[in-house]
């Protein structure tokens, strides 16, 4: 079970080890798998997230705020 959350999961996906939660509290939320510890949050949009894709070693996500934010997940 996934605790601590600051609002309801948008969007999830598995990639490579982690969970990957997009949330309408404005925050990515990375976790291990299968242990569900959060390693990482990632702030930036300034809505709910409502996409989450991968594309070589980037992560990018659709938010509510009608934009595109990318990470480098390496």
């Amino acid at each position: 079970m996934i605790e601590g959350l600051g609002g309801w999961i948008l969007e999830m996906k598995y990639h490579n080890g982690y969970l990957y939660t997009g949330c309408d509290d404005k925050k990515i939320r990375v976790y291990s798998w299968p242990e569900i510890n959060e390693v990482e949050e990632l702030p930036g949009h300034d809505d709910g997230i409502i996409s989450i894709e991968f594309a070589s070693k980037m992560l990018f996500s659709g938010s509510y705020d009608h934009s595109i934010r990318s990470w480098d997940i390496e």
